[in-house]
């Protein structure tokens, strides 16, 4: 877990030093509370305690309304009520932000599809053998004075538990509130 969140750190620093202040392209740095949501292990549900998460975005800006890049994100190890271990997620994923003009206050949509990395402790997953799979985010925000901004959105973070030679679906629902900084 340690590698991955090195990994994530290296990757979001490479992006934004790297590209962001090139013509067309801006970045994103994201801090978010997760409310609680559902946890689903094929057909067990549980309720998700909250849990946060950190993000980083670049988007090549294609017009003045519309923006297409990509992000990580690393979801801090969380756990569902009343039951020992924690899981975590790290998407990887491709992003489409639509929005007005830019102005003093600015709304904007924004659509996130891509792959997430899944993995917990060994009190979470047991002798399973737990891998990744589909995230989608759907959501909005406003961001203020063309750089602080705050979002809200839906996500779900989608995996398999193996063990021995039965895979179970794992899908993970979440409500997320973000503050960031538009660079």
């Amino acid at each position: 877990m340690k590698r991955i969140l090195i990994l994530a750190v290296v990757v979001t620093a490479m992006l934004f030093t790297s590209s962001v202040f090139a013509a067309n392209l801006s970045g994103v740095a994201k801090l978010g509370i997760d409310f609680g949501g559902r946890h689903e292990i094929g057909p067990n549900e549980w309720d998700n305690k909250a849990g946060f998460t950190l993000g980083g975005e670049v988007y090549y800006l294609a017009n003045e309304n519309f923006d297409v890049g990509g992000g990580v994100q690393y979801q801090f190890s969380r756990d569902r009520k009343d039951l020992a271990g924690k899981y975590w997620f790290f998407p990887v994923y491709a992003a489409v932000r639509i929005h007005p003009p830019m102005t003093d206050l600015t709304p904007y949509g924004i659509l996130q599809l891509g792959y997430n990395f899944y993995g917990g402790d060994s009190n979470y997953k047991g002798t399973a053998d737990l891998r990744g799979g589909l995230y989608w985010g759907i959501g909005g925000g406003v961001i203020f004075q063309k750089h602080f901004l705050t979002e809200l959105m839906y996500a779900e973070n989608r995996g398999t538990s193996k063990t021995g030679g039965t895979s179970t679906d794992v899908k993970n629902s979440r409500i997320s509130l973000s503050i960031g900084y538009n660079f």
